[in-house]
This record gives C-alpha cells, structure tokens and sequence, in this order.
C-alpha cells in the first residue's frame, strides 16, 4: 500500500518540479539584476535536475511495483508516464542544461538577454511542466484500458502547445528592444489578469462540459451500458441493450421467486421510521430505524426456515429496500432498486419471502441511496443457525461496528461496555462491520479461533491470540473461545497499541473489569489460516469465463458533483460493462486496484472463492466470502459458480465510493428488467 501511494505521489512531485523550473526560467528574460537572473538559473537548474531524479526513482519504484503484484501496476507509468516524459527529459539535457550553464557562468549579464529569450533554454522546460501535469491528469481522469488514445491526445496537446510557445518567443526576439519586456506593475497585474481570465474561461469550459456528460438521466436501465462477455468468448465487448444474447425470449428477474416454501415460517415485520437515539456517550443522533432501534430487530432463524418480512416504510421523504447481505436470495428479493424491484415508497408496504439455505452470520439493509441511508442507520443483523446447533449452552454474542460522523460504535455503545460470562462458558462472538472501509479488531486475554468469514466455515482454523482481524466494510467475522477465569476484551485496534479511550467491551467472572492495554500485535492473513481441502473450484479449473476489473480514481463531475469518483474499466456506473455468463459458467474474475484506497468489492447473489492475492495462491482454508477487500495496489483472483440467475450487483461497499460510480452488474444471459432507475422513477441504485 505505501509503495503504491508513494508512487502516485511521485508524478506529482516531479511536475511540481517542473512546473518551478518553467517559472524560473520563463522570468529570466524579464530580470535586469545580475543577482535575480543567477537566483532564477539556479533554481530551474536543480528543479530540473531534481525532477529528473524523482523521475528515475517512479520508474525504479514503478518496476519494483511490476515485481510484486504484476504488469497492471506498472503500466501507468511505462505506457503513458514515460513515452511523454522521456523525450521531453531528453530535451531538457540536449537543449536546456547547456544554456542554463552558460547563463550562470557568463560575465556579461546586460548582453545576454536575448539569449534569455532563447525558444531553445525556455520551451523544453515549459512543455516539461505541462507533460508533467498531463500525467498527473491521467492518473485521476483517464479511461486506462485506452492507453494508446490517451498518449496520442497527449502528444496532440504537446505539439500545439510547443507551436504556440515556439511562436511567442520568436516574436519577442524580432522586437529585439528588451527594455519592452521589463515589466512594471500596471504590464505585471495586466498579465496576472489575463493569465487568470485565461484559466478560469478553460476550467469553466471544462467544467461545464464534464458536469453535462456527467449527469445521471433522470431514467435509465442498468442494463443500457457495454457488456463484458469475458476472455473465453474472445474478450468481445457488446454494447448492445439486453441482456439475450441468443436471440430467444428473455426472462424478467422480477418473477425470480422463492421456488421452495417448504418449512417453518419465521415471519417479522419492519416499518422504517426517523428517531433520534442516544449513544452510550450520551451523543444524540438523527437517525433512521427500523423499529425504532439501532441496529434493527435481531432476525434469528434456523436453516431450513422461511424468512418472511414485511417492510413498512414510515419515512415522509425517502424510498427504502431490504438487501439480505451475504444471503444467495433468489434475484427477486435481492432487494436492489431499478434492478429486482421498485423501492417501497412512503405508505407502502412489500414482503420479501426466501428459505434460509446458507447457515452463518449476515446483516440486512436498505439499498435504496445506501451511502446515506444505511450511514443513518437502516440496518439489522441476521444470525441463520444450523437445525441442530454444534455446542449445547453456547453464548452467542453479535455485535455491528458502525460509525455517526467518523466516531465509532459496537452497536449503540461508543463507551467501554462491561458484562458478566461465567468462567467455562463456550462464546461465539459473531463481528459485523457496517462501516464504510476496513476496520480492525482485537480479542484479548484468551486463545480463539476464527471459525467462520462471511457467513462461511474455516476449515480446521488455528489457535490465535491477541491477533488483529481486519473486517472488510459489510464483512463478518466469527470468533469462539472459552470464558477463562479471568477477563478478556474485545474492541477496535488499528496498527497502534489499544487504549482503555477506545471503544469495547470487557468479559470477566463479576463483569467490572477495565481495559487493559493490549499490544498491537500481528494481523491475521485469511490467505494462508486454517487447514486446505478441495473445493468445487480451485486455481486448476478450466473457467469459462474470465474477467479483469480495474479500479480506478476519477476526478471530474459525477451526476452534478465535482470530486473524485470511483471507475471500473475506466467507467462509471451506469456505464459500467455488465459481466456476461450463462448459467453453469465456472467464473475467474481479477481485481486490480490502481486506486489510493481500498475497495471491499461485493457480488451479490454469489459466494467468491480467493484464488490468490498479487500473484500468492490461497494456501489456507478455502476462503469463501460475498466481499473482497482489494487495498491500494493489490490485484485478487476469485472464482464462482454461476448458479443463481438472474441480475446481479457487483459494487463497492465503501457505500460512498458506490455512489461515486463503483457500481456494475453481473447479468445472465437470457434475463432482462423492465425496471428502470433515476431520480425520475424513485428508484436511486447505489
């Protein structure tokens, strides 16, 4: 993660660089004093050469990079980086370098203005500057998988520039009377005025231009981007409507129903409603709720059951949906507006119906605007428990990590939490992060075990103690240990020493033990924990369909707001490409996360096996999960089955950066939506 920061800081260190050197070398021509012109020399000397050398270092850092995690991650800077820089170095040595010499070691200042004015010591280091600004640019706000594009506008932009610059410096020479050039501070503050007139009418062009092309329509079909049929079909991309390749009759997802209603009924009802709660600090939050509480009701059933919810919304001014999170639904009751169903309106009610065939530890909530109304509190836990549970007398104990306004909570409680387990007392402690970005945690003062990830078993899972276990945003965790006769805690714990400030809680024989102070400790690697098996997939599977998925930062407008936003494959959601497969397909797809943050990418619908991570093959227990947490520079190969058809989410759960446009589908062949998305239909999918 740190290299692949320093290298995105690098560009921009060298056209900072650059960007001095061109000042200093472009007011040579409009300084008089032998002391100003030796001071403007030396700076765009050592600028110049100092970007130079930061240049050499991205490229050793970049290759270095390559040697780790693979070719995507050097590819920035030796298919668009270098091929503008290189010459443009080059330049600088041939042309400049040698001027800049002779201007600080000649003797006769007066005379040698017009060498100052030489197209040959300023444009190199002008257009250094530019190029240097052009590449910064592409790491934030160019389509990646385009490379070749990309350089060629580059180049375009250099050469007029080049032109234009060549041009003005040539007629300052034919005027040859210098003193003309000396400016006072009525030329000076009439240059400052049009040089900033000058930008500002660019920006605004710029602006007006990205903030039309990049307003959401107010209806739309997120089935109306490109489709990505995957490498085995040639690696073809369609950017045809529909999702029915085989030019038969489509199915609508919307009558993707529960086919099997064999079992005990576990019926709840939820009505959405606005609260103001309190945290155990004391802090009062405006919340949303269902029911009335934070989380929501506890859902608590057996596998085998039928879960029915009834879902009320009593919200005045907002749409609502219920997404079963980690729980292979049928696409119907996926609840993903615009995609599965409309969102359920003020007033309204909708029952979702599905049988709990998976046996672990989930959350439901809305999905409708969900970077804001999950952050306000519209979520719930699910615990699906197996028909006969495996430790009679076990206490289960679930908590939500969530966080109001970057502070954090274990459910509503922001304070330390004291409680009471007798000594030998089997605990499963079932951890769910409903943040947005990874958080870590830590149990102290008792050997555990990670038994579950995600709602899916760990094959033979080792003895931890005092091991950090970092949560994905929408991941789980599950931890069992035996109440010792003594206290243990648990609480948040990034890479620094945990301190009884913080938030957790405390187990002990007579419930009032303080928090200890607790070492940092090492954090557990899901990549090689617990012990091998086979697996219906495995790195050896002959795939039918492979993906590769790049995720990218943009800086520009999205949907009426200027930021940075979050690409796929150089896009953003709606235009996104839908993953194309067919029901049956062995599925391989590979993230590669060329972004400064990191990105817990969930597929909904589907549980993903973790073949590897930057090129290291899984050599633990089988890691299944529905979120995978993708950090700055790091590339993961999962695979799946194709089993549930219909139409998939396949997002980022930084709930913020989804809303930023990280939102794509998975579709099957053969199945379409009438529904439709946009601020028109009060269906907002994010």
């Amino acid at each position: 993660m740190s290299l692949y920061l320093l290298n995105l800081a690098l560009g921009g260190v060298i056209a900072l660089l650059w960007l001095v050197t061109a000042t200093a070398v472009s007011s040579l021509a409009y300084s008089y004093k032998k002391t100003s012109i030796r001071i403007k020399a030396w700076t765009g000397f050592v600028t110049l050469f100092l970007g130079i050398l930061t240049l050499l270092f991205k490229v050793g850092v970049s290759l270095y990079m390559w040697h780790l995690s693979g070719w995507w991650y050097g590819e920035l800077t030796f298919v668009l980086v270098l091929p503008v820089l290189l010459p443009i170095c080059i330049m600088l040595i041939w042309k400049t370098v040698p001027r800049l010499w002779r201007v600080l070691y000649t003797r006769d200042y007066i005379n040698q203005h017009l060498n100052l004015i030489d197209p040959q010591l300023v444009l190199p280091a002008q257009i250094a500057a530019l190029g240097g600004l052009l590449t910064v640019y592409a790491v934030f706000h160019v389509d990646t998988l385009a490379f070749g594009y990309t350089l060629l506008i580059f180049w375009l932009i250099i050469i007029a520039s080049s032109i234009l610059l060549y041009w003005r410096r040539v007629l300052m020479l034919k005027r040859k009377v210098l003193d003309k050039y000396h400016l006072g501070v009525r030329q000076f503050l009439l240059r400052i005025v049009g040089v900033v007139t000058l930008v500002v009418c660019i920006v605004g062009a710029l602006a007006a231009f990205n903030d039309i092309n990049g307003r959401l329509p107010e209806r739309y079909s997120m089935m109306s981007g490109p489709m990505e049929t995957g490498q085995a079909l040639n690696g073809m991309t369609n950017n045809m409507p529909g999702t029915d390749m085989s030019g038969g009759s489509s199915i609508d997802v919307t009558t993707l129903t529960e086919k099997d209603l064999s079992g005990p009924v576990q019926h709840f009802d939820l009505a959405a409603q606005e609260k103001r709660i309190t945290l155990s600090s004391g802090k009062q939050i405006d919340a949303l709720t269902f029911n009335g509480q934070i989380p929501g009701p506890q859902i608590t059933i057996h596998e085998g059951d039928i879960l029915e919810v009834a879902l009320k919304n009593n919200l005045p001014n907002r749409n609502i949906t219920l997404h079963w999170h980690g729980i292979d639904v049928p696409n119907t009751e996926d609840g993903v507006p615009g995609l599965t169903q409309d969102a359920v309106k003020p007033g309204e009610t909708f029952t979702y119906r599905f049988k709990a065939k998976q046996v672990g530890t989930f959350w439901y909530h809305s999905h409708e605007q969900s970077s804001v109304e999950v952050e306000k509190g519209l979520f719930g836990k699910i615990t699906i428990l197996p028909k006969i549970p495996p430790i009679a007398h076990e206490k289960d104990v679930s908590l939500a990590y969530h966080e109001w306004d970057g502070s954090g909570s274990l459910d509503l409680a922001d304070t330390l939490q004291r409680q009471k387990i007798t000594p030998g007392t089997p605990v499963r402690l079932r951890i769910i992060n409903t943040a947005n970005g990874s958080k870590s945690f830590v149990l102290h003062g008792v050997d555990f075990k990670v038994v579950a990830i995600d709602g899916n078993a760990v094959n033979q899972p080792g003895i931890l103690r005092d091991t950090r276990l970092r949560v994905p945003a929408g991941g789980r965790r599950d931890i069992t240990f035996t109440m010792p006769n003594g206290l243990v805690f648990f609480g948040r714990s990034e890479s620094i020493a945990f301190t009884p400030h913080d938030i957790g809680t405390t187990w002990s024989p007579d419930g009032t033990a303080s928090a200890p102070v607790i070492p940092a400790g090492t954090e557990l690697d899901l990549l090689s924990y617990g012990q091998t098996t086979k697996t219906v997939l495995n790195a050896n599977t002959h795939f039918d369909r492979e993906f590769s998925l790049y995720l990218d930062p943009n800086v520009g407008f999205y949907d009426g707001r200027f930021g940075i936003s979050y690409a796929i494959n150089g896009k953003l959601s709606p235009n996104t490409p839908m993953l194309m497969v067919k029901e049956g397909d062995k599925v391989k797809t590979t993230f590669y996360n060329r972004s400064p943050q990191s990105h817990p990418m969930h597929l909904h619908g589907h549980q993903m096996l973790v073949l590897s991570r930057n090129g290291q093959p899984s050599t633990g227990s089988p890691w299944w999960t529905d979120t995978i947490d993708v950090g700055p520079g790091e590339s993961y190969e999962v695979a799946f089955s194709a089993n549930n058809p219909g139409l998939w989410m396949d997002h980022c759960h930084n709930l913020e950066h989804a809303a930023g446009g990280m939102v794509m589908h998975l579709g099957y062949e053969g199945y379409t939506t009438p529904l439709m998305s946009g601020t028109a239909t009060g269906n907002i999918t994010e």
